[in-house]
């Protein structure tokens, strides 16, 4: 069953065809990867986790005896066990790592596709796929609120020594480190996407608060910035691009976790704070931005019954 969906997904791209407009609708990809990310989170399947990173690994020929590989398919389990995560929350449990894994699978083809400034190889894609795994590691469905990076922070704490077990090499793990700081929403992602345009345009390096000079490295790493924000964009896809019936489970399930009301009403609003406040203009990776006119006929779908 796992196999079958990802094709769908799979078939979304093809290495055939270089030209990533003829292949790759938003607007049908949107509906083929709502009802795919679906199905994947709400069916009870046996080594659920397990058998989407083999999938994926399958499709990029990764060595599965690799560190990388090693690592996931360790962290793999237990999410497939319960573990590392609490599903009792509504919106960051088990589902939201499926979702991000995969999208990160998919940005990472598309990114290669549309022949961006950097391809990434193998083990880039591999390196973003166990990010997404660890990138929310036993999430407590708070917020950060005024402390950054303190979720982010705590979900590294608890994956270095899995990472370090399997001889994930330190360069590896630093950039993963990075990767998660970056999906801060409050400020940190906005940072690393003024960064990726420093590097993009040779000028206007932008100056590093006080608050986030964990951050500074990227302004020497211009593909790394470019991976951070694919890993960036696959946290928040789900909820903002696909379709408008997705988009409304997604932020009830947010509204839920932050003891907030889910009537419709509401439910847009939420959906218009998030938009405007932590989307801002679309998404900020080459490959992310394929889906930004998706988002916005979404945003003005939901606006026009809050006016």
């Amino acid at each position: 069953m796992i196999d079958v969906e990802l094709r769908k997904i799979d078939n979304l791209f093809s290495k055939q065809n270089p030209n990533l407009d003829s292949i790759f609708n938003p607007y049908t990809a949107g509906d083929t990867l709502a009802e795919t990310l679906h199905n994947l989170k709400h069916n009870d399947i046996k080594d659920k986790f397990e058998q989407i990173i083999s999938h994926m690994f399958n499709k990029i020929s990764y060595d599965k005896n690799a560190p990388l590989a090693k690592a996931a398919f360790e962290l793999a389990q237990m999410y497939d066990d319960g573990k590392a995560i609490n599903n009792s929350n509504p919106y960051h449990n088990s589902g939201h790592i499926i979702e991000v894994a995969i999208c990160c699978y998919l940005l990472a083809h598309i990114n290669n596709i549309a022949q961006t400034r950097f391809k990434l190889t193998n083990d880039d894609i591999a390196l973003l796929i166990v990010t997404a795994l660890i990138h929310d590691l036993e999430h407590d469905g708070g917020v950060n609120g005024s402390q950054l990076f303190a979720l982010e922070k705590r979900s590294l704490a608890y994956a270095l020594d899995l990472l370090r077990k399997h001889n994930v090499s330190e360069q590896s793990v630093k950039n993963m480190e990075l990767f998660v700081l970056a999906t801060d929403p409050q400020g940190p992602s906005q940072l690393v996407s003024a960064i990726d345009k420093h590097h993009k345009s040779g000028n206007n390096i932008p100056s590093i608060p006080p608050t986030m000079t964990e951050l500074a490295p990227l302004l020497n790493m211009p593909k790394e910035t470019q991976m951070a924000l694919i890993l960036c964009d696959a946290d928040l896809l789900p909820s903002a691009a696909f379709n408008i019936d997705k988009t409304i489970r997604q932020t009830s399930r947010i509204c839920q976790e932050q003891k907030l009301s889910t009537d419709e009403k509401n439910l847009k609003k939420a959906f218009i704070f998030f938009s405007d406040n932590i989307l801002n203009n679309g998404f900020r990776s080459e490959a992310g931005d394929f889906f930004t006119d998706n988002f916005y006929r979404i945003y003005n779908q939901l606006r026009c019954h809050c006016d």
